[in-house]
């Protein structure tokens, strides 16, 4: 047989091929018109039991649902779709727009991988092949050849001036989309990254288009709000998608060298004692520790402390609320020896002047181990209120008051001037307060009021600052770390003005057990004259794991799920595989609002779905989904419960990980979640949140997966 340079003849292919596995690169687009565009691609190698063509007119599908659905099958059996001829019946195309399509394969996986993607412009149509025609001469484009005659659109000549104007249009419609936007959505992708520099952002070439364009549109208002809640949130939603519920540390130490000594001791002053911060190794237990390799080493030459604050309580003391409770909390380690540590706190008033002795917590010695010690304190509030009245019984009087005060009970407050000596009384405690009275223990045994004006008064000042002292007893080696001082008397430990950014998921199955996978029992709940066992017998074609709920029953029946979180005034779909001999009633139900949808008898696995909208003054609580029927056997499996319109690709927390899905709690027994390119887009956060926040702000990602990166992890 001939040779025909490096192929063999009659065994090769002209044209281009598929490069790698579950790729129809190299994919291209051809605009026809205003209204239809080819697509072409290559046939995929590798194992998949579907296909699906995506069309999306913002920006590339970014999952096998983001567009138009615009062609699907269960195999590759042809290369190129004409989209505006092969369906018309879909969603028309928009002219004068970007247009971008992707090939998505259902692969031996049980779930969609991206194949290939390609975009182009569809250009808007502005009259600009009767404009050329205009501009020649009619003799020659008139079937007449008359000055006086109309263009013949059929000739020739229109028909080939037809190619040439089109091109034009494609070319006009470009410079359209090079006017200012807004919006952005229709930004060509390929100019996204010239305006991302025009306004100072990084490239971010790896994340979905409308993501790189979101960040372009609220890019001003990011840069005006930097810093703030409002600019951050903006900022990570646009970059991810993803909802933040951002939180700031309880911890009020003014910097995370004051609580975690990272690299530093911060404004801690010694005496008696050398401090600097070293790599010892803190307590792991502490899940809010960002921190967890530098401590403060205390060098102790003899007894002595360290100090936050009190040689200046205002620049370096730590601002509190007077009136509130305080406690102070921190890990020690002391010698083997008897050493022993003490935490006190003192407290200023706005001008600095320490109110009172110090709050002195237990002496502690650690020997040489890591230990917990606490102390807790309350502001002074000073409160002044003018008394109209004061009733005795002989051992009580209780005070009346003009308006309502601010006492609390376990003040000690001084009463004067009352006529009447024995309803004044000095640094009495408070044991009861209602709205407008307050009662003391005193004298005054009146049995009726005394109507006299007087002054009561708790405090001599409030307290705005609090100063922090750790004591040792004697030389040796100390350790001190995780410092906290946080309002409230239960030490929960967290680093100084820390950032906790929780991340929202983009879409949420309420079902808590929907695959069966371990159990028919946990988050479910039969009734009736059935039984109801784990079986394998499962949809090939869905991504259902390995088990499946069988139900036997004699007579009527219910199977209902768990009860999940609702939000009113939003649409809810129930969706599920179901097979049966009879058939089969699914029913949605948020309080007295119900839907429900009657499944056919089949032998054969189909998917079937329900949608209901909660109202916005609905009494429901919660919202479930249930199956009911009467005798037969009934195979239930993949259930899905969500807050959408319609019904989306199911998916369970088991999905592999690169595809961001998780469980909220305990696997097979909570609700699942997915995040939305989840690895590249929690990557970039976590690589660019510095930019976005407070310089030498600690902070912390998290999502239901977990802890995600901190600014010490990235």
């Amino acid at each position: 047989m001939a040779n025909y340079g490096v192929g063999v003849y009659g065994a090769s292919t002209y044209g281009q091929t598929a490069k790698i596995g579950y790729s129809v690169s190299p994919m291209s687009i051809t605009t026809i018109n205003f209204s239809e565009v080819y697509v072409y691609w290559q046939i995929p190698t590798g194992t998949y039991s579907k296909v699906r063509l995506v069309r999306n007119q913002n920006s590339y599908p970014e999952h096998s649902e983001d567009g138009v659905i615009i062609y699907e099958d269960t195999a590759m059996n042809r290369t190129v779709f004409r989209d505006g001829e092969d369906n018309v019946n879909s969603i028309a195309i928009v002219s004068g727009k970007p247009i971008y399509y992707t090939m998505f394969l259902f692969t031996q996986d049980l779930v969609w991988v991206n194949a290939g993607s390609a975009g182009a412009i569809v250009a808007a149509d502005h009259n600009l092949q009767n404009t050329f025609m205009n501009m020649l001469p009619r003799v020659f484009t008139s079937k007449e050849q008359s000055p006086l005659a109309e263009i013949d659109t059929t000739s020739p000549l229109y028909l080939m001036m037809d190619g040439f104007t089109f091109t034009m249009e494609d070319f006009v419609t470009r410079l359209d989309l090079l006017n200012p936007d807004h919006t952005r959505i229709s930004t060509p992708a390929e100019i996204l990254p010239l305006e991302q520099v025009h306004v100072g952002l990084d490239p971010e070439p790896g994340i979905p288009v409308k993501n790189q364009k979101q960040l372009i549109r609220e890019a001003i208002y990011m840069y005006t709000n930097k810093g703030t809640p409002s600019g951050l949130t903006t900022y990570i939603e646009s970059l991810t998608g993803y909802y933040p519920q951002i939180t700031v540390s309880p911890n009020l130490l003014l910097n995370v060298q004051d609580s975690t000594f990272y690299q530093a001791i911060g404004n801690w002053q010694a005496t008696a004692g050398t401090l600097s911060s070293t790599e010892e190794l803190t307590p792991t237990s502490n899940a809010n520790a960002i921190d967890e390799n530098y401590t403060c080493k205390i060098v102790a030459s003899g007894a002595g402390s360290m100090t936050l604050g009190m040689d200046s309580p205002i620049l370096k003391g730590v601002p509190i609320t007077p009136g509130q409770q305080y406690v102070l909390s921190a890990q020690i380690k002391s010698p083997t020896s008897a050493g022993t540590i003490t935490p006190s706190i003192v407290l200023y008033d706005g001008k600095g002047n320490a109110i009172g002795s110090p709050i002195v917590g237990s002496s502690t010695s650690a020997n040489n181990t890591w230990k917990s010690i606490s102390v807790t304190a309350t502001a002074p509030l000073f409160v002044s209120d003018s008394v109209q009245s004061a009733t005795g019984n002989g051992t009580t009087t209780v005070y009346t008051t003009f308006d309502n005060h601010k006492f609390v009970v376990g003040d000690t407050v001084t009463v004067t001037g009352f006529a009447t000596s024995s309803a004044n009384t000095s640094s009495a405690t408070i044991t009861a307060v209602t709205t407008s009275t307050f009662s003391i223990s005193s004298s005054f045994s009146g049995s009726t009021a005394n109507t006299e004006v007087g002054n009561a008064v708790n405090h001599n000042t409030s307290a705005f600052y609090a100063g922090l002292k750790f004591a040792w007893s004697a030389s040796g080696t100390y350790y001190v770390d995780m410092v906290c001082l946080q309002q409230g008397s239960t030490p929960a430990y967290d680093e100084a003005r820390a950032l906790t950014i929780f991340t929202n998921p983009n879409k949420t199955n309420l079902i808590n057990n929907p695959s069966f996978e371990q159990n028919v029992t946990d988050g479910w709940t039969k009734t009736g004259a059935v039984t109801v066992t784990q079986d394998t017998d499962i949809d090939p074609q869905v991504y259902a794991g390995s088990n499946s709920a069988k139900l036997v029953a004699t007579g009527a029946w219910s199977f209902t799920s768990n009860t999940g979180a609702i939000n009113k005034g939003q649409y809810y779909t129930a969706s599920a595989e179901v097979k049966g001999t009879g058939t089969v009633t699914m029913t949605i139900t948020a309080g007295s609002d119900v839907q429900t949808f009657t499944i056919p008898a089949s032998s054969t696995w189909g998917r079937y779905a329900a949608t209901m909208i909660v109202p916005v003054d609905s009494t429901a609580t919660g919202i479930n989904v249930s199956f009911s029927g009467a005798a037969g056997t009934f195979h239930i499996d993949t259930v899905q419960l969500e807050q959408s319109f319609k019904a989306t690709e199911y998916f369970d927390g088991y999905l592999p990980e690169a595809y961001g899905a998780v469980w909220t709690g305990t696997p097979n027994n909570s609700p699942s979640v997915i995040y939305l390119s989840k690895p590249i887009k929690m990557f970039r956060l976590g690589n660019t949140l510095n930019d976005w926040v407070p310089k030498g702000t600690f902070w912390r990602i998290k999502s239901y997966a977990g802890l995600e990166y901190t600014n010490l992890s990235v």
